[in-house]
């Protein structure tokens, strides 16, 4: 049996025997026929797979090992702020009015936008404002990412995170690269697909992004928020099964 204990819906949950020693299983791999919600406090959300095993005859006491591996596709979103304040506000009321946390949903999967210090704003008129995005990923989780396909900065499947989308909300997130027309420029939202977990336990992400900060005479910010969509696996402990003869 296993939960979800996440924030997130678990979606194509998975289970396959990766060890099953000498029995004959029915069936070998199995799908839920829902996706996984996450609980309700206090309510767990959970499921569970049944394997049928049958044993060989045998002349003699064994043991064989049994172990299951259990996939699903899953989401985790990191968010954080950046504050364009001019100077006269930053003397007035100092940098730290402006410090917001970076937080993360709850999953095995830990995504944290690295904080910025507030951008103090020199001159009153509207400015392009060049930053550097860094997005920290982590693995926090009891398994491992394992992606479906070969894409973007990943080789193998293995330890490689399906996408990595950032996007922006507020009235200082557009993103100056979107079009050459102040006027139709869109707000930031980039993707990234095939980003690597070094070791299976860590990736970084660092972005250039140029923000049009409409107004300059007046305190503003950037909500950033960064989601990792990926397919994680997990393996039960393994499971010593006595087969004895019959007499």
């Amino acid at each position: 049996d296993f939960d979800n204990v996440g924030d997130e819906v678990a979606r194509e949950v998975t289970g396959v025997l990766i060890r099953r020693g000498a029995f004959q299983v029915n069936p070998f791999i199995q799908s839920l026929p829902a996706d996984l919600e996450p609980p309700i406090t206090d309510v767990p959300s959970g499921d569970a797979f049944i394997w049928e095993l049958t044993a060989p005859q045998v002349t003699q006491e064994r043991i064989e090992e049994v172990q299951a591996r259990v996939f699903y596709k899953y989401e985790t979103q990191g968010f954080g702020t950046i504050n364009f304040v001019p100077r006269d506000i930053i003397r007035e009321k100092g940098i730290s009015a402006f410090q917001i946390d970076p937080s993360t949903s709850l999953g095995p999967l830990e995504v944290e936008v690295v904080a910025n210090q507030p951008v103090v704003l020199r001159n009153p008129i509207s400015q392009n404002v060049s930053l550097r995005v860094t997005v920290l990923i982590s693995n926090v989780g009891p398994g491992r990412v394992e992606n479906e396909t070969f894409s973007g900065g990943c080789n193998k499947a293995l330890d490689c995170i399906d996408s990595v989308r950032i996007e922006g909300f507020g009235v200082s997130c557009r993103d100056a690269s979107t079009s050459g027309d102040v006027s139709a420029l869109l707000p930031l939202d980039r993707k990234f697909d095939g980003v690597r977990l070094v070791e299976g336990n860590e990736g970084k992400l660092t972005e250039v992004v140029s923000f049009l900060v409409p107004d300059a005479s007046a305190a503003t910010s950037c909500q950033i928020k960064v989601t990792a969509t990926y397919r994680y696996r997990v393996d039960s402990d393994v499971l010593n099964l006595r087969i004895e003869p019959v007499t």
